[in-house]
């Protein structure tokens, strides 16, 4: 069974991690329900086969199964992109 991948781009990411920081004009790479890579350009995950989606088109579409925003690792909520 393949992933299902998600590349969102156009929002501020904000990054628990120290050495990438806060990044705006980055992207968030999604398999499935899982964040797998955070970007610091929207062009890095440029040749990755996925579903694209410009969060400054439609930011309320991006949330995650409660309702919250999405937040990466052993988060037990699922991304839900609408």
């Amino acid at each position: 069974m393949s992933a299902k991948r998600t590349v969102i781009s156009g929002g501020l990411i904000i990054s628990m991690d120290p050495e990438l920081g806060d990044v705006t004009g980055g992207a968030v790479l999604i398999e499935n329900d899982r964040i797998v890579q955070v970007a610091r350009s929207a062009d890095e995950p440029a040749g990755v086969d996925a579903e694209r989606i410009d969060a400054t088109d439609d930011p309320a579409r991006i949330r995650t199964a409660s309702g919250g925003d999405p937040s990466p690792g052993g988060s037990s909520t699922p991304l839900a992109v609408r």
